[in-house]
């Protein structure tokens, strides 16, 4: 699962970590079968960039 998997109240930025509000936010973006919420288009854009880089460091932490 990615690092921006569901979370209490919302979902978390793969990038920065941050809780973002699905409803609120205007960032996502679709990794496999899961949909990121990114709290910025700063966060967002490091994501394109480099989609394998935060989902790498999300599956890192659930080992």
């Amino acid at each position: 699962m990615l690092k921006g998997e569901e979370k209490i109240g919302g979902h978390r930025d793969p990038v920065c970590g941050m809780q973002v509000d699905p409803e609120k936010t205007k960032f996502s973006a679709k990794q496999g079968d899961e949909i990121c919420y990114f709290c910025s288009e700063y966060c967002y854009k490091r994501f394109l960039a480099e989609p394998e880089k935060f989902t790498a460091e999300a599956e890192k932490e659930e080992e």
